[in-house]
């Protein structure tokens, strides 16, 4: 158990890490609210596995988080910003 809540929060970092970090900069510009906000939830994805929540709560943080990635996305091409590995990934 404790290997696989170790694999989860290590992709749950690669995500935010090697995805949405990478366009942070940017995605600051287009709309500092969204991008705070996608940051914690993020954020507390990851504190629910860390933590330990029940299966349905992490799955149910993920499934929102998701969502909201998608509708990100698709503001960020609305916008023309379409060169980031960001949008590429999600």
């Amino acid at each position: 158990m404790k290997q696989e809540i170790s694999k989860l929060l290590s992709y749950a970092l690669s995500a935010y890490l090697d995805g949405f970090e990478t366009a942070e900069a940017v995605l600051d510009v287009l709309d500092h609210d969204k991008r705070i906000f996608i940051e914690k939830k993020m954020m507390a994805y990851r504190s629910a596995i860390e933590n330990k929540l029940p299966f349905s709560e992490v799955k149910a943080l993920h499934d929102e988080l998701r969502v909201i990635l998608k509708v990100f996305k698709e503001y960020c091409l609305q916008q023309n910003f379409q060169s980031s590995d960001f949008l590429k990934a999600h």
